[in-house]
């Protein structure tokens, strides 16, 4: 089965030496040279192919299978309302991934230094969570 994962991962291996070189160059100009984690994890990927299949591959990574039950059983109980569970999760990954891989455009445009930045990031941890729970429940 494919997953988003495994997606990104083969998006990352099939793209050409220049498209990769200007990703980390994008990044690096946008996060004030710093390294950020997506140049990180780009690279891990890049270098190490079997760094994405270990991870899949592990038997305590979580299930989406349960996920996808547990969400079922809330609809049938009628405590949230209807929704594919693959969309909730997507909309879970981008609320909480995405913040960390655009870091250097949301700093850049909020005008947000590094200190403001985490202090936003540990706010969203309510917020999503409260965020979510008010999109799905009835």
């Amino acid at each position: 089965m494919k997953t988003n994962s495994t997606s990104l991962y083969h998006l990352i291996r099939q793209l050409s030496p220049s498209e990769k070189r200007y990703f980390q160059l994008f990044s690096q100009r946008h996060s004030a040279g710093a390294k950020t984690e997506q140049v990180t994890l780009f690279q891990e990927i890049n270098k190490n192919p079997q760094f994405i299949r270990e991870i899949l591959d592990n038997k305590d990574f979580p299930s989406i299978e349960k996920f996808k039950a547990q969400v079922k059983m809330e609809i049938e109980k009628g405590t949230i309302k209807i929704i594919k569970a693959e969309q909730l999760f997507i909309n879970l990954m981008a609320l909480n991934v995405f913040p960390f891989i655009a870091a250097p455009l949301i700093k850049g445009v909020l005008k947000m230094d590094d200190k403001t930045f985490k202090q936003m990031m540990e706010d969203r941890k309510t917020e999503v969570g409260d965020f979510i729970i008010n999109s799905i429940k009835k």
